[in-house]
């Protein structure tokens, strides 16, 4: 009887823990959209991909197009871009670590 509740003490915590460690683990997401702003001081970008999101610029964010280093220099108002980011937490406009910007469409060149 004793190993039986220890058996069903240490099932209970091992879920209560695997269940709190799921809620703050990172995941790995993407999002298409347009970019609405760009903010050089702070740095961050501002996509609208149906639901709007600002993302923080960091300097271990990679920006490419067509497999080619650019700069956040080099993104307007308008583009098309695929954002890759980890996320933490349960809340979906909060994105936690933005680490790459594809440049599929630039509005520049219409």
């Amino acid at each position: 009887m004793i190993k039986h509740l220890a058996f069903m003490f240490l099932a209970v915590t091992l879920f209560a823990a695997t269940a709190s460690h799921c809620e703050t683990d990172w995941d790995l997401r993407t999002m298409d959209g347009t970019v609405t702003a760009i903010d050089m001081r702070e740095p961050s970008i501002t996509v609208d991909g149906g639901v709007t999101i600002k993302f923080a610029v960091s300097n271990d964010t990679v920006f490419l197009k067509d497999n080619t280093k650019i700069r956040l220099l080099d993104l307007g108002i308008g583009d098309y871009i695929k954002v890759e980011y980890y996320h933490k937490g349960t809340e979906s406009r909060t994105p936690s670590r933005l680490t790459k910007v594809e440049l599929i469409y630039d509005a520049s060149t219409r």
